[in-house]
């Protein structure tokens, strides 16, 4: 649904994004007037949210840009692909989902409501966490000419086109809940930002203005000052906005290493040893712990867990893979996965679905370094063609 004649046409600059605006939680005011809620001593204070949940840093598309939203469905891992992403937002809607790049340096699992920022070109892929597809949303801001048409998803509304403020920029997400009796303001940025509803009905407006309303599924794009109020009493409207903040300078690179002097450059090199390994294949096992609850990586006794083979998922990346691996990849041997035919190098396995009612884990063997929050680093090589690998999983302490 568009917005009324001149929502986009504000030419002066308000003040910046206030920082109370990025509190985890902060009161929301009532706009009285703009939006006709009744006279200040009607206003009550209701426990409405106003958040922040998801932030990043990340340079804009130069030339003509856009907004736009898009709806789309995350297959299960073994099924789901690897896709280059848009710079914007990720918003899991039904069911869980797990966001994983291509070298598993980065996981995110997002539960419904809950959202990411994602970096322009990253190759992401989107799965779902639970026995059957599951929904998302996106908010991404793209070249004009990509407005329309997004690959494996459905683009609910492309925004009006406008020119890229450039540079790297703060982008923000926003979400709130609120009803009738409450509203939002939503600050002068300097910037075209985008509002899309995910449940209920919201008004929108600026002071003065027409108000709009909006129901699930629709978005708009703004800039200036806005103001946001649900439309029913005992219904919250929910929405998330992205917000374009102020422009960041990023650090200088690292300094390349000083050039070599004229007698150094005379001097016979001697060749470093390499002790990269190649020309051979191995495999590696796998097998999930579950371990009992008090039981800690501090106070872990492996005799004391029990093995699970159907209640987790692992991937691996690395080596020369195209693309990482998960356990459908593997052949199930005894309780136990294991890849074969894995050329020599290093690997980065992770475990990105734990047993139900199961909170962290630890990965055993084959010296591996890293932790659970970025997978684990293992080498296959000559000395070591062969690894198996024991994943103990713990419950909240």
């Amino acid at each position: 649904m568009p917005f009324p004649d001149g929502l986009d046409d504000r030419q002066q600059r308000l003040a910046r994004l206030p920082r109370q605006v990025l509190t985890p939680i902060v009161t929301v005011a009532l706009i009285i007037v703009a939006l006709g809620a009744g006279p200040a001593a009607a206003w009550q204070d209701v426990d409405s949210r106003i958040q922040v949940i998801a932030r990043g840093v990340a340079e804009v598309p130069a030339g003509v840009v856009v907004w736009r939203t898009v709806r789309a469905q995350a297959e299960q891992a073994a099924a789901a692909p690897y896709s280059e992403r848009p710079l914007g937002f990720v918003v899991a809607a039904n069911g869980p989902l797990l966001l994983a790049d291509d070298s598993l340096r980065q996981l995110i699992r997002l539960f419904p409501g809950e959202a990411a920022f994602v970096a322009p070109g990253v190759i992401q892929q989107r799965s779902s966490l639970s026995d059957a597809a599951v929904t998302y949303l996106a908010l991404e801001l793209v070249p004009a000419a990509e407005a329309a048409s997004a690959a494996g998803a459905t683009v609910l509304q492309p925004g009006q086109p406008f020119p890229s403020p450039g540079g790297f920029r703060d982008f923000d997400l926003v979400t709130g809940s609120l009803t009738s009796a409450d509203a939002y303001t939503v600050p002068d940025t300097g910037q075209k930002n985008i509002i899309l509803v995910t449940d209920g009905a919201v008004a929108v407006g600026r002071d003065g203005s027409a108000v709009t309303t909006l129901i699930a599924g629709e978005s708009a794009t703004f800039s200036g000052e806005l103001q946001v109020a649900g439309t029913e009493a005992d219904r919250r409207g929910v929405f998330v906005i992205a917000i374009i903040g102020d422009e960041v300078t990023p650090p200088a690179p690292p300094a390349d290493e000083p050039a070599a002097t004229s007698e150094a450059a005379e001097a016979p090199s001697t060749p470093e040893p390499t002790v990269a390994p190649t020309g051979g294949t191995g495999s590696i096992t796998v097998q999930a712990w579950l371990c009992p609850p008090g039981m800690t990586e501090e106070t872990l006794i492996p005799d004391q867990c029990e093995p699970t083979a159907s209640e987790f998922e692992a991937t691996l990346a690395g080596g020369d893979l195209p693309a990482p691996l998960v356990l459908a990849d593997a052949t199930a041997e005894d309780g136990s996965y294991r890849w074969s035919d894995l050329s020599f190098g290093d690997y980065r396995l992770a475990e990105v679905v734990l047993p139900d009612a199961y909170e962290t884990y630890i990965l055993r063997g084959a010296r591996a370094t890293g932790d659970a929050s970025t997978g684990y680093t293992i080498t296959l090589s000559a000395e070591t063609p062969d690894l198996a690998i024991q994943l103990f999983n713990f419950v909240p302490r």
